[in-house]
């Protein structure tokens, strides 16, 4: 008896001896580029907003083709889901998988019509393609659609909807071994694509419509658009579902604001502080409330500081549970510190139409309101009117400087001639905008900044022409 434990023994221990540990599956994604126009390929990750927000970095990486024109990506620490690879400013989505290749092929002259895929993810690849060109069209007729009636823009929607859905449904057919949570992901995607054309139009037909103006929505629309759940919990990784949310609560608080002007019109912090009272009464689920109070605190951060208005701040604070978003906050916050009001205002130069080069720091001995702008920037040639007025009240007290970070030189030159542009116009190249945006922390202009006499920042978030410049100035003579 003994010796045959003894032998069962060493048998189980052989076994154990000769097992081999699995290897670990890796992300396989190789890009072919034919008759190439550029040598770099950038791949990146596409992570849920949610994610993005709470500060977890996505795989980016940018990759030069090597001899035979290919690059190669093979990763073990790259997880399941939707990627991006973006070849001389074109872009195409994917979707990998550990343990399943995925190999594209393109012609650098004609990328948007000759892209090929092969490998095991080759069906899943070719369907998100044929999915977003689909998008694109529908896209592009959406913009007249706002001028149909309530019927037809429905059945624009409706139809729009339909053809996604039996694309779905083919590739489905098409691919027996599909991933359930890719599917799962896609027919939220297609539903709460359709829920935000619906939000669409009520915001946006009676732009569309000349002369008089529509006739007001039915119930059975507005039945409708109530009836998409706003609190989907299994939807929180799906972008398409938080846009439409972030859409609803633009609609809700555009309407509240416009709704409510004698209060509202004179609030600076008014589009920060309505969004925390929409996404307060719609949501119930707490990670869509802290999600939501951090996205309107993460803008009046962005657009307000250093002046950002703390009541509203502890409104956050006070909300939201998740410590990621808390913490994000604070760090921003802390970034501006050296932007406060009261301390030297950073330097930065740029050339005049005639060729001299301008500093900030040349302007000493008046308040310098300074204008970021460009050509391209609409909101930005909307405030030259307002500017222009400014100017003309306060010309004697305040020198006026307008710096513009156009890429192209000619495009600023021949807009700041055409509209004679008053104040001084300079053009900061791609270095000094580089500098300029580092320095005062700019991520969306226009952008306007105050300076007092001595060089030092009044307002490094200074009011728009449009919107109180000339109250905040006249305050300050």
């Amino acid at each position: 008896m003994k010796k045959i434990l003894a032998a069962f023994t060493l048998g189980l221990l052989l076994i154990a001896c000769g097992k081999k540990e699995l290897p670990v599956e890796k992300v396989t994604f190789g890009i072919e580029v034919l008759n190439p126009t550029e040598k770099v390929v950038v791949i990146e990750q596409l992570l849920p907003n949610v994610e993005l927000e709470k500060g977890v970095e996505p795989y980016v990486d940018t990759l030069e083709l090597d001899s035979n024109n290919w690059v190669k990506i093979e990763r073990e620490d790259l997880s399941e889901g939707y990627y991006a690879f973006t070849y001389d400013k074109h872009q195409w989505q994917v979707y990998l998988q550990p343990g399943k290749t995925l190999y594209a092929q393109l012609n650098g002259k004609e990328p948007e019509t000759s892209l090929e895929y092969q490998g095991k993810l080759k069906k899943t690849a070719n369907y998100l393609h044929e999915k977003n060109e689909v998008l694109k069209a529908v896209m592009k007729g959406l913009r007249p659609a706002f001028g149909y009636s309530e019927e037809e823009y429905l059945n624009y929607i409706d139809s729009s909807r339909k053809v996604l859905d039996s694309m779905l449904v083919q590739f489905t057919t098409n691919n027996t071994r599909f991933n359930p949570e890719f599917m799962r992901r896609q027919e939220l995607d297609n539903y709460y694509r359709e829920a935000e054309w619906l939000v669409y139009y009520p915001m946006y037909r009676d732009y569309y419509v000349e002369g008089d103006s529509m006739p007001p929505l039915s119930e059975a629309f507005f039945e409708q658009l109530n009836s998409v759940n706003l609190n989907d919990t299994g939807a929180l990784e799906v972008n398409q579902y938080l846009s439409f949310l972030g859409t609803k609560i633009e609609q809700l608080s555009y309407e509240k604001i416009n709704g409510n002007l004698e209060e509202t019109q004179n609030d600076r912090y008014a589009w920060y502080r309505v969004p925390m009272e929409v996404a307060d009464s719609l949501f119930t689920d707490q990670k869509l409330r802290d999600y939501f109070f951090y996205k309107a605190a993460k803008d009046m951060v962005a657009y307000e500081s250093p002046s950002i208005n703390d009541s509203l701040y502890q409104v956050f604070a006070n909300e939201c549970q998740n410590k990621a978003y808390e913490e994000n906050i604070a760090k921003e916050i802390a970034s501006w510190n050296k932007l406060k009001a009261g301390n030297p205002a950073p330097d930065f130069y740029g050339v005049t139409l005639d060729g001299d080069t301008v500093y900030l720091s040349d302007l000493k001995g008046k308040y310098v309101y300074i204008d970021v702008w460009a050509t391209w920037c609409g909101p930005c040639l909307s405030e030259i009117p307002y500017l222009k007025d400014l100017e003309h009240d306060f010309k004697r007290e305040v020198t006026f400087l307008s710096i513009s970070i156009d890429q192209s030189e000619s495009a600023w030159r021949y807009k700041v001639e055409e509209d004679h542009l008053k104040g001084i116009q300079i053009h900061a190249n791609k270095e000094a905008s580089k500098a300029l945006s580092e320095s005062y922390k700019i991520e969306a202009i226009p952008r306007f900044i105050l300076i007092d006499p001595e060089g030092n920042i009044v307002d490094a978030n200074a009011p728009r022409p449009s919107t109180g410049a000339d109250e905040f100035i006249a305050n300050l003579l």
